[in-house]
């Protein structure tokens, strides 16, 4: 992905589109109707790797609701990463993307933490981290309708492979500290895995690119997929993006299920005022399907941010 110049939102052109509100459908739709309304997709399908775990610190929404975030169909701001298991990258610099689905300006902030230590809670039995600030400081933004997505500055210290992180976006709707919608999610950085060859440089076309992110995507290694897609064509991004949020939608919801089960202890993880994370998924790969995505909605933020 280009680096646009520090401290400013960059833009990435894709085809016009039209209002968000087009989305339509019910959030009862299932993944086995979406299929339907959906084209075969010859692309990228992710699969978690067998080493993914649970998040040790629940991810999901917190934080108030207001009228403002919320679209007509109900979906709320959505992270585009998953919630249930713990997401890889093996970049240093990831990227991290999250979906606005209203035309309401707030500000917000970018937040990322390491996760220094897990421990068991010898009261409750359950997990707990603690935390050091990766970034000094939140790195602020304005929030648009649509993709958004921020890359760790090169600028900065990576991230340290063998390390879970923890990422979240902050929107404010309101003067008082409780006036904010928080989302987040955690991110492994692994070390390189042993794939194929063209994993191994640059992909020189179209072809070899989506080559790789189809390699990534079954490597289990869904930040690094989903970032390489904004080098794409408007319609192969397209195809592949939707790809890989139908893919990780049906994985939510099996895993959803699983948590929510009577015989399944009840789970940190919280759904977002209900509508389910694999929900809020098909939703967004129905309207990007229907519509593509609109030349001013997918943005990439950067920062040049203190070193760590």
């Amino acid at each position: 992905m280009e680096k646009k110049n520090h401290n400013r939102v960059g833009f990435i052109s894709f085809p016009p589109s039209v209002c968000l509100r087009l989305l339509g459908g019910t959030l009862s739709l299932s993944l086995s109707l979406l299929s339907l309304t959906l084209p075969s997709l010859a692309s990228a399908g992710y699969i978690p790797p067998e080493s993914t775990r649970p998040p040790s610190t629940a991810t999901g929404t917190t934080g108030g609701r207001n009228g403002t975030l919320s679209a007509d169909n109900g979906l709320l701001p959505t992270l585009l990463a998953p919630l249930q298991h713990v997401g890889k990258s093996q970049s240093t610099h990831p990227t991290f993307e999250w979906f606005i689905p209203v035309d309401s300006t707030l500000e917000g902030e970018f937040r990322l933490y390491e996760i220094t230590e897990t421990v068991e809670d010898p009261e409750t039995g359950k997990l707990k981290d603690t935390f050091r600030n990766v970034l000094e400081a939140p790195y602020p933004f304005t929030s648009e309708q649509g993709f958004m997505s921020y890359t760790l500055p090169e600028d900065i210290e990576g991230l340290h492979p063998n390390t879970h992180y923890v990422w979240q976006v902050v929107l404010r709707y309101g003067p008082r500290e409780s006036d904010s919608f928080k989302i987040r999610s955690q991110i492994e950085i692994v070390e390189r895995p042993s794939l194929s060859p063209t994993l191994d440089g640059d992909p020189q076309n179209e072809t070899e690119k989506i080559d790789q992110i189809e390699q990534l995507a079954e490597a289990g290694l869904w930040y690094d997929a989903l970032a390489l897609t904004s080098q794409l064509s408007p319609s192969a991004a397209n195809t592949q993006r939707n790809a890989l949020f139908l893919a990780l939608a049906e994985i939510e919801a099996t895993d959803e299920e699983a948590s929510n089960s009577p015989e399944t202890e009840a789970t940190d993880i919280e759904s977002g005022y209900g509508m389910s994370h694999s929900e809020a998924l098909q939703l967004i790969a129905e309207w990007q399907q229907s519509n593509g995505i609109p030349t001013h909605l997918l943005r990439e933020l950067t920062a040049s941010l203190p070193p760590t």
